[in-house]
């Protein structure tokens, strides 16, 4: 049964003086009046559904106050992402880069004129080092410090020893010269650990991964804490940092400014209807539907994520834009029709139902298309919203018939008013027309009067706006600087700034490439090759960062640390010459970490960790990464074709396993021997690092969204056909849906907003914030010309009617949306003022388009007798104005 074409309004017999609902005695209903049975016996059980209603949401609080955020930033890649997978090998071979960095402006850094860490500022940072080494979820044995990093001499004795030298040497080896490794040393950690005007120090903290049990948020605010209390005030920078800022402002933004903007639509929605029951009502409405959709995902296991953070957002927007419409429907039959509430509200639901249920089923099936993406929280989220807009309709369903009928007897309305009965009204009693409502009724039909007069015109203007928004969406951007998503005066930002002017920025990666499981000095030779053709290309020691974009400020290298190690040590017969070996297993006693972090004989593999600033343009991130994957993946390619590093494949070497066992080393002390593994097919050369996902993390998110579009636009298409029986009545609700799409990417483009973590799936997320306006448009105009309207008379009709309903929604949830231009997280500012302009679009759309279409459209349905010219609000559709 098509239920917007069959249902049929309530009749009222001869002698009708309202609905008896406790009568026994009610005729037995025709099959299209079997919802307005529905909806009598929903008035009946008011008293029981509202209290049962009532239960389940308190039950449902606690269990929705129980579902979790995934604030990892794994979650916004699929699987199968390349630029995932590449992160996620890389984890496996070399453990994981998540480094925070405490940093510092520090007087006295060195001892004069020398690359020694003077004594007291050997202690100061110490000291910080051990209580930021205590906090839970960081990695003790991984701290960097620049006292450490740089003790060449006492460490290299040390090793030293452990080697048996000659007992000569043992006995002078504190006599030894290494004032150039301990030049080279500071260079290796300067712009990490030290900054280039050697008066800014830094302590480089790697962070094991966040579990349940160990929240990366009480890890960062702990470490925020000891760097708050040092002298001077210390700054923490890092991805992870940076990473988690995100999550924490969207949750506890979001949270807030929902609350917020609730009070704020409340006060509109007064404004409008001037009684507190219809304010509350669809507040409760959205309330109720939010909580038990986080029921339901907790029980069902899901998470929120980035993506789904926007859920209770959109289902505000649907929830009272609803509740809208059936309370000014209701208010024309109360004043229009003369009649009981009972019956008002029996009119109301039974023609409102319909299209309330075609409006979330077919904004369920836009966002279903989401489930065609390849994210899995961008699957979830449209699932999760699927659900929300189908429990929309349910709860309007529930809650709709027992809040809105009669709370007080019958008698209170005839009586004399008095200030009781007149606060009562002000409670509970029907909506009252606001008091510039006669206005926008008059500009509704000067509207209806233009488009019917001048469709020429306002299909050219249509089609204007359209071209000129079409020519903002060739000036789109993406925005790959992370730090944008921040306040400029906020902490963070302030922290990337120092870091960034003087320790060469917090953006670090990688680029790995295959190794042979031996380390030979032919292939250590390719390794320093391709890292001083990176430092030659790109290296930058401008003080400036404006002129460090798309350059290198750091390169390290195995071979940066093997030069710290002495090949020799002594002079003529009392010298010691030092293998390959040798000096490897020194550099593991130096540096305990440096080794393994960058090199995996297991899996063949190498890397080199790169350094850049955050805050440069997308432009030049991406081709910095390009670049340097190209450049290391030609000398990598060269190297194995000219097998100039000892390098075996499959075809020289037969199978790894043989290879493996015939190889297997009995020396377990040395940090050169291990298992050999035959290089079967190499992977080329690898981008990787938080810095490379966080650049490439909205084309990631964008990368489906064409197809999701497209799948939600013939969705979309198809479910309004189904519910009007027409194709083309279907395509013509489908086009004032298109049209904010294109109005808000365009205006994205013109006013230079760039596409980030909020903004790019905002074509699908706009298709269904508007196509409920045009189903409830399109019900009414059917209604109407079922009735024997001529296809002007309908459209007059159905433009002050309904046209109101789409204003008052769109102008207080434009109102609540404002409060998100307070968040500290600037997606989240993005957000709010793109949906509004959505909102407004897709007002214009339905004002102006859709009955221009609809002019077209159903001409041949039009009766044969002339219509007669569209007419100014006339006083039969105007009456409930005062």
């Amino acid at each position: 049964m098509n239920l917007l074409s069959e249902t049929v309004p309530l009749r009222k017999p001869a002698g009708y003086s309202g609905y008896d609902l406790k009568s026994p005695l009610m005729p037995e209903p025709s099959p299209a009046s079997r919802l307005d049975v529905i909806v009598r016996q929903l008035l009946r059980w008011r008293m029981v559904v509202l209290p049962v209603v009532a239960i389940l949401f308190l039950f449902s609080l606690p269990i929705a106050a129980r579902l979790e955020f995934d604030q990892s930033i794994e979650s916004l890649y699929a699987e199968d992402d390349e630029y995932f997978s590449a992160y996620d090998r890389s984890k496996q071979l070399f453990g994981g880069d998540e480094f925070a960095i405490v940093a510092w402006p520090e007087d006295g850094l060195f001892e004069p004129d020398s690359d020694v860490v003077s004594e007291r500022s050997r202690d100061r940072i110490e000291a910080l080092g051990q209580k930021i080494a205590a906090v839970p979820g960081v990695y003790p044995e991984s701290l960097q410090t620049l006292p450490a990093a740089t003790d060449v001499q006492g460490r290299i004795g040390d090793s030293l020893r452990e080697l048996g030298l000659p007992v000569v040497l043992s006995r002078i080896i504190d006599k030894f010269d290494f004032s150039a490794e301990q030049a080279q040393a500071v260079k290796l950690t300067e712009s990490v650990l030290v900054g280039e005007d050697r008066h800014t120090t830094a302590i480089v903290i790697r962070l094991k991964p966040a579990t349940t049990d160990l929240p990366r948020g009480e890890t960062v605010a702990r470490i925020r804490e000891l760097a708050a209390a040092h002298n001077p005030p210390a700054f923490v920078v890092g991805e992870p940092v940076q990473v988690h800022d995100m999550f924490r402002y969207v949750e506890e933004d979001g949270r807030v400014l929902f609350h917020v903007s609730l009070l704020l639509l409340a006060g509109v929605l007064f404004l409008m209807f001037r009684t507190l029951r219809w304010v509350l009502l669809p507040l409760v409405v959205v309330l109720v539907t939010i909580r038990w959709t986080e029921a339901i995902l907790v029980l069902s296991g899901a998470k929120l994520s980035m993506v789904s953070s926007m859920l209770n957002s959109l289902v505000t927007i649907i929830g009272i834009a609803t509740a809208t419409h059936i309370a000014l429907r209701f208010r024309e039959k109360r004043q229009s029709e003369s009649i009981s509430r009972e019956a008002a509200l029996a009119d109301t639901v039974s023609e409102l139902a319909p299209a309330i249920f075609w409006t979330c089923a077919t904004t369920a099936v836009g966002f279903a298309a989401l489930l065609s993406s390849e994210i899995t929280p961008v699957r979830s989220f449209g699932l999760m919203m699927s659900l929300a807009t189908l429990l929309v309709f349910v709860v309007v369903v529930l809650i709709t018939p027992g809040g809105m009928a009669r709370w007080r007897r019958p008698a209170a309305e005839s009586s004399a008013p008095t200030i009781a009965t007149r606060l009562l009204d002000l409670l509970i009693g029907d909506p009252v027309p606001a008091r510039a409502e006669r206005h926008l009724v008059r500009a509704l039909g000067g509207v209806g009067q233009l488009v019917h007069h001048r469709p020429t015109t306002v299909g050219f203007t249509a089609a204007a706006i359209v071209a000129i928004a079409g020519l903002g969406i060739t000036r789109l951007r993406v925005e790959t600087d992370f730090s944008k998503n921040f306040r400029d005066d906020s902490s963070l930002v302030q922290s990337l700034n120092f870091a960034e002017s003087k320790l060469g920025g917090v953006g670090t990666w990688e680029v790995n490439f295959t190794a042979p499981d031996e380390l030979t000095p032919e292939y250590l030779e390719l390794v320093r090759t391709i890292a001083a053709q990176l430092r030659e290309e790109f290296g930058s020691s401008a003080s400036e960062p404006e002129s460090r974009a798309g350059r290198l400020t750091k390169v390290v290298a195995l071979t940066d640390g093997l030069d710290l190690v002495p090949q020799k040590v002594g002079a003529g017969f009392l010298s010691k010459q030092f293998s390959l070996e040798q000096r490897l297993n020194m550099l593991q006693a130096i540096q305990p970490e440096f080794l393994k972090s960058l090199y995996n004989p297991e899996q063949g593999r190498m890397r080199i960790v790169l350094r850049g600033l955050e805050r440069q343009p997308s432009a030049s991130k991406l081709a910095l990464i390009s670049r340097v994957r190209e450049i290391v993946r030609e000398q990598v390619e060269v190297g194995i074709r000219n097998a100039e590093f000892g390098m075996r494949n499959e075809e020289q070497t037969g199978t790894g396993d043989a290879a493996s066992s015939e190889s297997e080393s009995d020396d377990k002390n040395s940090a050169l021997r291990t298992p050999h593994s035959a290089l079967r097919t190499p992977r080329p050369a690898e981008a990787t690092g938080l810095f490379v996902l966080l650049t490439f993390l909205i084309e990631s998110l964008l990368r489906d969204q064409l197809v999701s579009f497209v799948i939600a636009a013939v969705g979309i298409g198809l479910m309004l056909s189904l519910a009007f029986r027409s194709v083309r009545l279907g395509i013509a609700a489908l086009v004032p849906n298109l049209f904010p799409i294109v109005l808000v990417i365009g205006f994205m483009g013109w006013i230079g907003l760039p596409i980030n973590i909020a903004t790019a799936m905002i074509a699908s997320v706009s298709m269904g914030l508007t196509v409920d306006s045009s189903v409830h448009y399109l019900a009414q105009y059917q209604r109407l010309r079922r009735q024997g309207e001529s296809v002007a008379a309908a459209l007059e009709k159905t433009q002050t009617s309904v046209g109101r309903s789409l204003v008052f929604a769109n102008v207080a949830l434009v109102a609540g949306f404002s409060v998100l231009t307070l968040s500290h997280f600037i997606p989240l500012v993005y957000f709010g003022i793109l949906v509004s302009v959505a909102m407004l679009g897709g007002l214009a759309g339905n004002l102006f388009l859709l009955p221009l279409l609809l002019t077209y459209v159903d001409r041949e349905s039009m009766p044969r007798d002339a219509e007669p010219p569209l007419a100014a609000a006339s006083p039969a559709n105007g009456a409930d104005v005062p």
